[in-house]
């Protein structure tokens, strides 16, 4: 499993990439392009995602405990069988499209 664990990875884009099973517990990923991204699995525990822009990403069975998307832009996105215990979001992080 790739590790980047509190990463400090804001801005960056990442369109289109497979991130399947990464680890990006406690990673900073502020302001954070994620179009098409799969992070299938990956463990986003604590990660901050606040103003990320995430459209039609998929986050299927992926550990978003306590992430932070406030303010992110959510369009889209796949979150089945999502662990979300804590996350917190300014929308429903279930039905974002």
């Amino acid at each position: 499993m790739t590790r980047f664990v509190q990463a400090i990875m804001s801005n960056v884009n990442a369109y289109v990439s497979s991130m399947i099973g990464v680890n990006l517990s406690g990673a900073d990923l502020r302001g954070c392009g994620l179009r098409g991204t799969d992070l299938s699995g990956a463990n986003l525990t604590s990660a901050d995602l606040r103003g990320a822009q995430i459209i039609e990403a998929t986050f299927i069975a992926a550990d978003l405990t306590n992430a932070d998307f406030r303010g992110a832009y959510i369009r889209g996105a796949e979150m089945k069988r999502a662990i979300l215990d804590g996350a917190k979001s300014d929308q429903d992080l279930l039905h974002s499209s």
